[in-house]
């Protein structure tokens, strides 16, 4: 059984389609792991579904999320450089994901803390 060989020049990976990737990737990355971590531990979620303040931050999660996908959404529109829209693509990462990320992973625990202090 023989190799196929390409016919013409291997062309390299075109960087737009890369980045929409990526910046894809890291988004859902919030929603993957909650789905992940609500089905592997549901006790970890707990905390979070059964208190309103639990409630609140997970709508908060939800409104963040959209909010970056709004704002990567427009990036990748914009007229801007390629080098400002990848530098954009950090700056939404850093406000709209982490902050996301951070309640699935540490929101619970604030709100048992939260409940014991009272």
């Amino acid at each position: 059984m023989s190799r196929k060989r390409p016919s013409g020049p291997i062309q390299p990976p075109d960087p737009q389609k890369a980045y929409r990737t990526g910046v894809g990737v890291v988004l859902a990355l919030p929603i993957v792991l909650g789905v992940a971590l609500s089905v592997l531990s549901p006790s970890h979620f707990r905390p979070l579904l059964a208190s309103s303040l639990g409630l609140a931050l997970l709508a908060l999660g939800v409104v963040l999320e959209a909010l970056g996908a709004g704002a990567a959404w427009w990036v990748d529109r914009s007229t801007w450089s390629w080098s400002a829209r990848r530098f954009a693509s950090l700056g939404i990462t850093a406000i709209f994901v982490f902050p996301t990320l951070w309640i699935l992973l540490v929101g619970p625990a604030f709100i048992v803390v939260a409940q014991h202090a009272r």
